[in-house]
């Protein structure tokens, strides 16, 4: 209860018993760690009636807090196990004393305890060293008086004064940079690439078509993104490339189930189109560059998806033409 009156958002955690975790699942692969209540941490609670009710029905539970901005929390976890009493002992020597509140883990680690700056800060593994990993947004932890697998109790070392600030070397290489939104702007069809933009559809839905098995999602992906800088141009339709004779039906005629061809390839795809629009070039003689794949890029992908490699780094293909109109694959 304690926890949850300093506004951090509590969440119960599977228990260590005599049998293993107290989840009864035979081979568990994160014994006395996982959460006990649907949703997880996304369901973590700060209010003290939903924690002291949790407790009530599981009064053994080891007690976890969901980290990042929703509790205000960063957590820098060291496993010497896994080399990180080395990889601290490196840091400390670089930068000096780490600080933080300070808590042993049941399994001999410890965890040092910051402020959240306010700004993203990822979970990551083996960022700072080997055996340190980081629990910001979207991640939790284990706290006293939680018991490890092992049997050893997570407690207390030092928590005196208010929370600390990361510091400045530690937030330099943890805090996300913001977002800057890049401005789109309307473009002016020099000449008509209608013609153009139709055989680049034929082709590329002919090119996902004749995609050899274990290949196909990725040419999708690939052919998606293609004829999405082109609906960004205005070019296409965008509706029209996302038709299911398109795509599904497409690959169902190529002997692809429609299970098996994953529309969220195609979504990613297209959905790429809107910063970087392409149309056909006034001159043909000449290959277009590489277009590599950035960082920004990976970030903008939607759902989560990072594009296929395929088409990140895939050589201009000048040989298909239809109808006279030279249609250059990125």
């Amino acid at each position: 209860m304690g926890y949850a009156r300093r506004n951090w958002a509590v969440l119960p955690i599977h228990q260590p018993t005599r049998r293993g975790c107290s989840c009864s699942q035979d081979g568990c692969s994160s014994p006395a760690k996982h959460p006990k209540i649907a949703g997880g941490l996304s369901n973590a609670s700060t209010d003290q009636r939903v924690v002291g009710r949790w407790w009530r029905q599981w009064p053994a539970a080891n007690v976890g807090i969901r980290t990042g901005r929703e509790s205000g929390l960063v957590v820098i976890d060291v496993d010497p196990a896994h080399g990180g009493g080395d990889s601290l002992a490196d840091l400390e020597s670089a930068h000096g004393a780490l600080g933080g509140w300070q808590v042993r883990t049941g399994s001999g680690g410890e965890h040092r305890w910051f402020s959240h700056p306010g700004a993203q800060v990822r979970n990551s593994a083996g960022q700072l060293g080997d055996g340190i990993d980081v629990r910001g947004d979207g991640g939790y932890i284990i706290t006293p008086p939680s018991r490890h697998i092992s049997g050893g109790d997570y407690s207390w070392v030092a928590a005196r004064g208010p929370l600390p600030q990361l510091p400045d070397w530690l937030a330099e290489r943890l805090v996300e940079p913001p977002r800057i939104a890049r401005p789109t702007r309307p473009i002016h069809h020099p000449h008509d690439g209608s013609a153009w933009a139709r055989t680049a559809q034929i082709l590329e839905t002919d090119q996902v078509r004749r995609a050899p098995e274990g290949l196909r999602n990725a040419t999708l992906n690939r052919s998606a993104f293609c004829l999405g800088q082109i609906a960004g141009a205005g070019l296409l339709d965008e509706h029209s490339v996302a038709d299911r004779n398109s795509s599904r039906q497409v690959l169902r005629r190529g002997s692809v189930s429609e299970k098996r061809a994953e529309p969220s390839h195609q979504v990613c795809g297209l959905a790429w189109h809107t910063p970087e629009p392409r149309m056909r070039s006034p001159t043909t003689t000449s290959n277009p560059p590489k277009r590599s794949l950035s960082i920004s890029d990976v970030r903008r992908a939607p759902g989560g998806h990072t594009p296929s490699q395929s088409f990140a780094a895939a050589p201009p293909n000048s040989a298909l033409t239809q109808s006279g109109h030279r249609y250059l694959r990125w």
